[in-house]
């Protein structure tokens, strides 16, 4: 009879560190995916900044070359 408590107490364990890692699994995706999310903002973001200072010497330029 002891046996068999122990087996069920163990098999509840089992099933919670499962279902926690499971869990953990589902917000390590995420995660993941926001993080690749944020490396194409910020890639985005750089793009941006190289256009914006090329597009304002290309003006300074144009000014004093005029």
């Amino acid at each position: 009879m002891n046996r068999k408590k122990e087996d069920h107490l163990f098999k509840w364990v089992d099933e919670a560190m499962f279902d926690e890692l499971r869990r953990i699994d589902a917000q390590q995706a995420i995660t993941e995916e926001e993080i690749e999310d944020l490396k194409k903002c910020l890639k985005k973001a750089d793009e941006r900044v190289d256009v914006g200072c090329i597009g304002i010497i290309q003006w300074l330029f144009e000014r004093v070359c005029n």
